[in-house]
């Protein structure tokens, strides 16, 4: 069986301020919104926007809640890099019921 890569690396801007909350046993989450760009020839060179979902946890999620602004000239572009995980019964039941689209 041929290997692959399984890395994620995203460069954009925030669409909104991320918002801090915790779950029931007191872990931080933020949920933001990344915005980035993408060219084609097909689109007359014209930018496309594409809209990403991005959650953080724990320590990140703090910091991103401290940092990271919409507007703010210091975030203007805001970087992530993950591995994708294997999804649990769970997600995948969350993920069933809630479709994300561009």
């Amino acid at each position: 069986m041929a290997r692959t890569i399984n890395h994620v690396t995203l460069l954009g801007r925030v669409g909104a301020d991320p918002e801090l909350r915790s779950t029931k046993n007191g872990t931080a989450v933020v949920q933001l919104r990344l915005a980035t760009d993408r060219y084609s020839k097909s689109n007359g060179g014209q930018p496309e926007t594409d809209w990403h979902t991005v959650v953080c946890w724990g320590k990140t999620a703090e910091a991103v809640a401290r940092y990271v602004a919409k507007g703010a000239a210091s975030t203007s572009a805001v970087g992530c890099s993950s591995t994708a995980g294997r999804p649990t019964p769970a997600s995948a039941a969350r993920r069933s019921k809630s479709t994300r689209t561009r």
